[in-house]
């Protein structure tokens, strides 16, 4: 049986035990922090970039030189999935 959520039962995809362990780290970091996160786990730019410990700037300059981490514009703000940063940080090119 598949994980489901702890609020309206809507089965949870399960990832890889990295992924998984990441994700978990990346929560974890939001709380601390005191990031607000979405009930689907994404995040505001700003808030991204913190957790990243990156400018807001360098996350807008990666859209423009059409690198960007997955995003999302909602009611002209960026977001980006908890899970998306994860990957992320793997690939770190060095743009700052």
């Amino acid at each position: 049986m598949p994980d489901c959520c702890p609020t309206c039962g809507h089965a949870i995809a399960s990832l890889p035990d990295p992924e998984a362990d990441a994700l978990t780290l990346m929560r974890a970091a939001c709380v601390t922090m005191h990031i607000v996160r979405t009930w689907d786990d994404h995040v505001s730019e700003r808030d991204a970039a913190k957790l990243l410990n990156r400018s807001p700037k360098t996350l807008r300059n990666r859209r423009a030189l059409d690198r960007p981490l997955p995003f999302r514009r909602r009611g002209g703000r960026v977001e980006y999935a908890l899970i998306d940063l994860c990957r992320g940080t793997e690939m770190d090119d060095g743009i700052e």
